[in-house]
């Protein structure tokens, strides 16, 4: 007998016998448990041998499912952590050292765990100790899960080092882990620090839980073992506790529950805590209420939570055990709670319910599923579950159905075993009613008032308003104060009548917008790679709102972003979000693509904000940005920027995007081909990531090769007819150079391909972009700044923009960036254009930060110069420097900039302005400990402008003249072998003259304004050149640079170009008189956009533009298009133009007098236009355009045609056509359908164009077009989406999408489009379908409003045994055919008019009457209902009109009692319930959708079931049935069922794993799975999934290999589910 088990006997096994006799619950030994429980899948430990193997032989992975089938005892050597002793980092979620699998102790027992390490000593950043290093996962779905160990005889001696963690099980738990069953029942842990080192955290269980901690779950815990941490340890001493270490990142564990420590812990000789260690930064109230029922005896430590101490006495008492749990705990009968682990064997308790995704025992919304069986003493028992309200909560097959509750409602749940034992569960069901407000936004001093949504009339509430935990209001309107900025308010409204509580509602009060996340799982972003699916609502406030701005509320995806941002030990982490929607957010651009920035490492909060607006002042390209809070899953995350992130786009890099191109190919050849839903994701994918093709010509995938030409036109073209690739790159320089395409110059600069991600698979354009840049490298590093490219001398200003290049580096130096030219240097290339450096990005390592205090913090140094870490030991400014004309050019531009960095830094400045909007959300992100430095927002704000203000007076004694410049630079020196002087007196020209006392200068090259203008001879020590005034820059007060270099006899350069010397000088060149033409295109009317071409000029500056009416100028009319109002009437417009070099004005020919267009219906218009770009998901299944006469006489479409033209991705950037032929008659439209749009989600169509007049299979974009009506050569009408300016201003970008069309109002046509046209979207405006749909010819006039044409109608009665039904059908119409009357025992033969059948194809000209005839089986039709209702005898004979035997009573028509949907274990259906009629012996139940009605039910009893029913809007009636007789109709319930899922996927994924993904449905708010290994029975629920937004699930239950399953996804909308439709079917590997 081992010595740990004698002492387990010792300890528990008294308590173990009294559990075993007096416990309701059940006692397995492992070998019981082994056989109830399916471990052929585990890995079986035995020994210490396997144990150790864990993480180092590939048969015992770190991601495996492990279980003890013995104990082990590990006494006697220095244990090794799983996972290893130390690394770089902690707090992982995944990684080799990551244990990410499950493992099972079963109840057995590891004694002597021994660990000595010396973290100082041992080589690692960080070090751990413990059985386990790191438990972790980044998967919601997957959890790291350990459960039933013993420890005894623990001995962990731990010398610190960097910064580490210790603790029995596990060093560290971070991400979505599960803890549940440990005991350490003795032992020690110390913590020494010889030389130093800092502790993160060390406790008896763990030793700390840092990232993502709301993922972590622990329950069932006991530590007997000493803790005890040494006085040299200069840790604060939260960092250590009976259980955990430390508690991290926001102080919001998941849960920490039900948790013993007896043990003693103790830090520099007083006490540690009892339980847990926290973050100093947070708050402890912010954990109070994850950590529940845990309590540490008195004298062992001190408390974190309230009533969390207990005394000697409380340790043995049964109210303990009660607290703790009866499930895992007991009272031994040495008198101590214990738990019910020992002399391996595990308590098995009665399981709990499973509650649906969101949803816990004291928050119910939705249905929830109740174990039925459970393995106890005696084997398999069965679980009996009862509801103490069956009214709200009902029992049915393992499910509790949750019925709506006005307020909030506790039910108890009992569970009751075959044996007797039972069980009970309180559960709270929320209220279904909602709260709202007011206001968009909670503003101090602004009244907000919250009111009940859709409460039942005359229902009284009373409303409590708190802050924290302070009572506000108590009524239904609250004045928030200044102290409440920056904190939650709360709003809670209860039943007046009983108190109950009905809905409760919180919104954060703060100065900036608000940004709430919600994610899909309720758990953090743990990973930098995988998109995690979330909701996010703007909330916003005065400078950002609903009326002057673009908010957001709807689906993203997001994962992290950064690089050395990106740390999971970091209390905030910087967000990568992509909108479900392209959202012109704040007025920042149209896009899907944001980031979220922490400023972790920015304790201002300000250097990346202020830094990125400068960069916009100077003229650069830049990323608006603002301030926001964010509130991630209901926790206050901190301060953050919301920002544009680095990427082409239309609103931030706007230059050729090939990566857009591959969309716009894989649709063309999809389209053509015929490639739908997933196969064109893929084909696009594919394009995507193999470019190829671009220059090839032609893409071979799947076995089929595709000529590019033959579908699309649009790829940019050279002058030789090849494809142009000279541009559309989006660089990044990095150091961590991490990107997919990416290349390294001569000089060691780390080049990155940020866009097109995949340019390396096209060799054409990768080495086209590695030549440009490596060209502009070498003319950097040449001696005179010139380099061969292509073949020609370039200097480096044909290669790069001057401006963007001085720019960078200018405010990079301001800040004092330590990462430029390092990291996040950006840079791009349009096709046949020049490098432009930008956007700037990345601010945080400046400015004194604390984080880079030691490389920024001396403001009197130059970055440029003394920045030299790897790629910036070759920068290209450490050449440019040298270079007297780019000097001169940095120069200039602090100057034009040097108040722009007085306005940041002076008194009541942008700092001071900032400081004041952010004060209180700056102060909470600090108390909250979202910085990286524990340093207050305000200090911060000063240290900055300390700095800033320092470093602009430095610069201004930098700055006072280019010598002083070039000086303090200390790159270029001029020889004393060569000087030059320049006269500017004369005209034309300017006289450079050279003086050179060297006899080896013979020649010498003129280099003005960085061009190598001439290479003069040296005469007598002199050489003269006569510059002409055209090399000069012709702005006023713009310094001309002319720097002359030595050179041979040849023209080559003397030392290197070392031989130099430069002069500055400024000469007011008379420019040219401005030459050429000036136009005025456009019509002059009002609302029409007149636009100012000037052709055949020589200006070569920039040009501005004054319109004018009558003579004078107009006020704002200066740019190159004015749209007329209605000011001009009568008026003549011209337009003037002047050059900013060039001298004069252009003046225009005035235009026709300014018209007033009159309404005019006097031609056919363009009524609606649809554009859905063969897209998916859209309401509308083709495009189209609706054409109308608005006259009262019909038009012949003789020498009519529609013109077409889109720069969109419909691809047609030259104008096609289409013929139109035939008439149009009087107030009537003419219908051209166009191509259809991808049918792979069918059930999203509103509208179907069925009828129509001209097909076309023409594409029509759904963002940008322009369509014109010709009449022979004339352009008769024209609308323009975001393309050219027709009929007034083209409407603007997003006025269109794929779910909105334009429509003309009321016919208007008054040449100004913007006025004349709405939008409408058929997606969400119930009215598109019934009443602004498309019309052809077929449904005639229409439209007039005051000539009423009457229409002949006439009326059809169908006739089923004297039930009726009438049926309104116009002249000449057909009517259809009602469905087959249905009659037990007898055929439905059809129905007929007269004695003769009728023909559903004869036009209607007459009032009719048709009667539904049978006739009798031979064999009477058997019931399979176990209480049929009695058939009705028909008559035998068939009759026109087959008149039912009078029956001597009829019974009364049945109203239903309700119809609701339901989804069980199996299933899910419509249950219709039936109020009982008098006089009835039956019920007959139908569905009518449309025209269309069902019997889905009949029988004796009152409640029926729909298994078959039907998305959207269904009317359920029941009739009574008494003998022969069948009643009337009852009243009516209607349902709407939501939407089926579309384009699911099934795919078997790894071992015996499943992964299903489906479309996302609209409106959707969960779904639910079902699965079974029939295609047609036999499902079972596997999983509830709480969010809509959620459309991927991975299924790991039971799966068997090499067997078929099949997948049913349902549809949650609120409480409706959608109907079971056809399953997806998959082999598991």
């Amino acid at each position: 007998m081992k010595k740990v088990q004698k002492k387990l006997r010792r300890s528990l096994a008294a308590g173990l016998a009294f559990v075993m006799t007096v416990s309701s619950l059940s006692v397995v030994s492992k070998t019981q448990d082994a056989k109830a429980a399916d471990v052929s899948d585990q890995i079986r430990i035995s020994n210490a041998a396997e144990l150790e193997k864990i993480g180092k032989d590939a048969a015992y992975p770190m991601n495996g499912d492990y279980i003890l089938t013995e104990d082990i005892d590990l006494s006697g050597e220095n244990w090794t952590p799983i996972g290893g002793s130390g690394g770089d980092t902690y707090a992982q979620v995944t990684g080799e050292r990551v244990f990410n699998g499950t493992f099972n102790g079963d109840g057995h027992v590891i004694s002597g765990l021994t660990i000595t390490a010396d973290g100082a000593g041992n080589g690692y950043a960080k070090s751990q100790s413990g059985l386990f290093a790191m438990l972790g996962s980044d998967n919601a779905s997957d959890y790291a899960e350990v459960k039933n160990i013993v420890f005894t005889e623990v001995s962990i001696e731990h010398n610190l080092g960097g910064g580490d963690t210790i603790g029995t099980l596990a060093a560290d738990a971070d991400g979505f882990v599960k803890i549940d069953n440990v005991a350490v029942l003795d032992g020690s842990i110390k913590v020494t620090a010889d030389n130093g080192g800092d502790l993160i955290g060390v406790g008896g269980i763990i030793g700390q839980s840092r990232n993502n901690t709301a993922g972590v779950q622990m329950s069932n815990l006991y530590n007997a073992a000493s803790i005890e941490v040494a006085s040299a340890v200069s840790t604060p001493p939260v960092r250590c506790g009976g259980i955990i270490g430390r508690i991290y990142q926001g102080g919001e564990i998941g849960s920490l529950s039900s948790c013993l420590n007896t043990g003693n812990v103790t830090y520099k000789g007083s006490s540690g805590y009892g339980i847990n260690g926290y973050s100093q930064s947070v708050n402890v109230s912010s954990n109070t209420a994850n950590i529940m029922n845990c309590f540490y005896l008195a004298g062992t430590g001190i408390g974190y939570t309230q009533d969390s101490e207990i005394s000697e006495s409380e340790l043995k008492s049964e109210a303990l055990a009660e607290k703790l749990g009866s499930d895992y705990w007991y009272v031994a009968k040495s008198g101590q709670v214990l738990p019910k682990i020992a002399d391996g064997k595990v308590a098995v308790p009665i399981p709990s319910p499973t509650f649906a995704d969101g949803d816990k025992a004291d928050s119910v919304t939705k249905d929830f599923t109740l174990p039925t069986t459970y393995s106890g003493e005696n084997g398999e028992e069965t679980i009996t579950w009862s509801s103490s309200d069956p009214e709200i909560i009902t029992i049915s097959d393992g499910t509790a159905q949750v019925k709506g509750v006005l307020a909030d409602t506790e039910v108890t749940l009992t569970a009751t075993t075959s044996t007797g034992k039972k069980k009970t569960v309180k559960v709270t069901v929320k209220s279904d009613l909602e709260l709202e407000f007011d206001k968009e936004y909670a503003k101090p001093g602004q009244k907000m008032k919250a009111s009940v949504k859709n409460a039942p009339a005359d229902t009284e509430f009373t409303y409590v308003w708190q802050n924290s935990r302070t009572t506000l209001s108590e009524s239904d309107s609250y004045t928030p104060s200044a102290s409440d900025l920056n904190t939650f308010l709360t709003v809670r409204a209860s039943l007046k009548t009983t108190g109950a509580t009905v809905a409760e509602k919180k919104i954060y009060c703060s100065k900036l917008p608000v940004i709430y996340i919600d994610t899909e799982d309720g758990y953090g972003i743990t990973s930098k790679e995988v998109y995690k699916s979330a909701t996010m609502r703007i909330q916003g406030n005065d400078n950002f709102n609903s009326t002057n701005s673009t908010l957001y509320d709807g689906g993203i995806s997001i994962r992290g972003r950064g690089n050395s941002t990106w740390n999971m030990s970091y209390s905030k982490l910087p967000y990568k979000i992509k909108l479900d929607t392209k959202t012109d957010l704040f007025g920042f651009g149209t896009s899907k693509h944001w980031a979220l920035l922490a400023n972790y490492m920015d304790e201002s909060l300000l250097r990346n904000k202020t830094s990125y607006d400068l960069s916009g002042t100077m003229g650069m390209v830049y990323l608006k940005s603002a301030n926001v809070e964010v509130i991630l899953n209901g926790v206050y995350a901190g301060n953050y920027q919301l920002v544009g992130n680095v990427r082409i786009d239309k609103s931030r890099v706007n230059i050729h995007n090939w990566e857009d191109t591959a969309s716009d190919v894989a649709k063309a050849i999809a389209k053509k081909e015929n490639i739908k839903g997933d196969a064109k994701d893929a084909l696009e994918d594919y394009l995507t990531e193999h470019l190829d093709w671009i220059t090839s010509g032609s893409v071979t995938y799947n076995g089929q090769t595709y000529r590019i030409g033959d579908y699309y036109t649009g790829l940019p073209k050279n002058t030789d007819g090849s494809v142009d690739v000279s541009g559309g790159f989006l660089f990044e320089l990095d150091a961590y150079y991490d990107e997919k395409s990416k290349f390294t110059t001569n000089a060691k600069q780390p080049i990155m391909f940020k866009n097109p991600e995949y340019a390396e698979t096209n060799t054409t354009m990768f080495n086209t972009a590695k030549e440009y840049i490596q060209a502009v490298e070498d003319s950097f590093n040449a001696s005179d700044f010139y380099a061969t490219y292509q073949g020609e001398k370039k200097h480096y200003t044909d290669l790069v923009d001057m401006d963007s290049l001085v720019r960078y580096l200018m405010l990079n130096e301001f800040y004092w960036n330590t990462e430029t030219m390092k990291k996040s240097t950006y840079m791009y290339k349009d096709l046949g254009g020049k490098l432009f450096i930008g956007p700037v990005w990345d601010m945080d390592w400046t400015s004194n930060s604390q984080i880079s205090a030691g490389e920024t913090g001396n403001y009197r140094a130059w970055m440029v110069v003394t920045r030299s870490a790897e790629a910036q030991a070759n920068s290209w400014y450490k050449s440019l420097i040298g270079d007297p004309y780019f000097v001169t050019k940095l120069y200039e531009c602090y100057k034009e900039n040097r108040q722009n960095f007085e306005d940041i830094v002076k008194t009541g400045g942008i700092l001071d302005q900032q400081k004041e909007y952010l004060l209180e959300s700056g102060n909470a992100n600090y108390e909250s400990g979202y910085v990286r430095a524990h340093v207050t927002f305000e200090s911060e704000v000063e240290r900055l402008r300390t700095f800033l203000q320092n470093r602009l007076e430095w610069l201004d004694g930098q700055f006072t003249s280019v010598d002083t410049l070039l000086a303090s630079l200390g790159k270029y020196k001029a020889s004393s072998a060569i000087s030059v002087s320049a006269d500017t007196t004369k005209e034309n020209t300017t006289t450079l003259t050279v003086q050179t006392g060297s006899s080896s200068v013979k020649k010498v090259g003129f280099y003005v304004n960085g061009v190598l203008a001439a290479a003069t001879d040296v005469t007598n020590g002199t050489a003269v050149y006569e510059a002409p005034d055209s090399l000069l820059i012709k702005e006023d007060g713009k310094m001309n640079t002319v720097q002359v270099r030595g050179m041979d006899a040849s023209g080559n350069l003397l030392s290197n170009g070392s031989i130099s010397s430069y002069v500055d000088f400024t000469k007011k060149v008379a420019a040219d008189a401005l030459s050429g033409t000036v136009t005025i295109s456009g019509d002059a009317k009002v609302g029409a956009v007149l636009r100012a071409e000037v052709k055949d000029s020589n200006n070569t500056g920039t040009l501005s533009y004054q319109w004018m009416a009558d003579g004078t100028a107009i006020e704002g009319a200066a740019g190159e298009t004015y749209t007329v109002t209605e000011a001009e009437i009568g008026k003549t417009i011209t337009v003037a133009v002047t050059s900013s070099i060039e001298t004069g004005t252009l003046v225009s020919a005035a235009t026709a007098a300014v018209i007033k267009e009159e309404l005019k219906n006097d031609h056919l218009i363009i009524n609606q236009v649809y554009g859905g770009c063969a897209n998916d998901s859209t309401p509308v299944s083709h495009s189209f355009i609706e054409l109308y006469n608005p006259t009262d006489a019909a038009i012949s479409l003789s020498g009519y045609s529609i013109g077409y033209l889109s720069n969109g991705k419909s691809n047609a950037p030259q104008e096609v056509k289409l013929e139109l032929s035939g008439n149009v008659p009087a107030h009537t439209s003419y219908l051209i359908r166009c191509e259809a749009q991808d049918d792979s989600t069918p059930d999203l169509i509103k509208f179907t164009v069925s009828q129509y007049d001209k097909e076309w299979t023409q594409t029509i974009d759904n963002k940008r077009y322009q369509i014109t009506l010709y009449n022979g050569s004339k352009a008769a009408d024209a609308v323009s989406v975001n393309e050219g300016n027709v009929e007034g201003a083209a409407l603007p970008d997003g006025t269109i999408s794929k779910q909105k069309a334009i429509r003309r109002k009321d016919f208007a046509d008054t040449n100004n489009n913007a006025a004349d046209f709405e939008v409408v979207s058929y997606k969400d405006d119930a009215a598109a379908v019934d009443k602004k749909y498309p019309r052809s010819l077929a449904d005639g006039s229409w439209g007039m409003k005051d000539v009423v044409t009457p229409v002949k109608r006439y009326t059809v009665t169908f006739d089923a045994d004297g039930q009726t039904e009438d049926v309104s059908v116009k002249e000449g119409e057909k009517v259809s055919a009602r469905e087959a009357v249905q009659k037990d025992g007898y055929t439905f033969l059809g129905w007929y008019l007269g004695d003769q059948k009728y023909d559903f194809d004869t036009p209607v000209t007459a009032d009719i009457t048709l009667c539904a005839k049978w006739e009798k089986k031979e064999t009477p039709k058997p019931t399979p209902n176990p209480n049929p209702i009695p058939t009705p005898t028909p008559n035998t004979t068939p009759t026109p009109n087959p008149t039912p035997k009078p029956a001597p009573e009829v019974p009364a028509a049945p109203a239903l009692a309700s119809v609701k949907s339901i989804a069980n274990k199996k299933t899910v259906q419509v249950e219709i319930q039936v109020i009982p009629a008098a006089g009835a012996e039956g019920y007959q139940v139908y569905r009518r959708k449309g025209n269309r009605e069902v019997l889905v039910g009949e029988g004796t009893g009152t409640v029926f079931y729909d298994e078959n029913p039907v998305s959207g809007k269904a009317v359920y009636f029941a009739k009574a049935v008494k003998g022969s007789s069948i009643s009337v109709a009852g009243s009516e319930k209607s349902i709407t069922l939501p939407k089926t899922t579309a384009k699911v996927t099934a795919k078997a994924k790894g071992k015996k794993t499943v992964t299903l993904k489906w479309k996302k449905v609209s409106g959707a708010t969960g779904y639910l799975i079902y699965r079974s290994t029939k295609k047609d029975s036999g499902y079972q629920r596997i999983a509830v999934l709480k969010k809509g937004t959620k459309t991927v699930y991975t299924d790991k239950k039971g799966l068997k290999k090499g067997k078929k399953y099949f997948y049913r996804i349902i549809t949650v909308k609120r409480k409706t589910y959608s109907p079971a439709k056809k399953a997806k079917a998959v082999k598991v590997k």
